[in-house]
């Protein structure tokens, strides 16, 4: 499981695209994709856990956008944001 260090200032996610989304569940949420073939995002709870989210309709193969949660994520780890729990 990933998580965001305790150390780091949950502002810092705003560079990589994160917005702040007031919820009971979730601090911050990036949205990749969010249409009628299904919704790509990273949410990041309360409790600082990371969830990459892909959920596609079944027909969506090889959707470019599911690529770049890894590539936000490898960028969120060089970045020393994350660490592995």
């Amino acid at each position: 499981m990933l998580k965001i260090r305790d150390g780091v200032d949950l502002k810092e996610l705003e560079k990589f695209g994160f917005k702040y989304t007031p919820d009971c569940y979730e601090d911050y949420k990036l949205w990749l994709q969010n249409d009628l073939e299904g919704a790509i995002y990273i949410r990041i709870t309360n409790d600082r856990i990371v969830y990459p989210v892909i959920d596609l309709d079944m027909y969506n193969l090889g959707n470019k956008n599911e690529f770049k949660i890894y590539d936000i994520l490898y960028d969120l780890i060089k970045s020393d944001l994350i660490e592995k729990v």
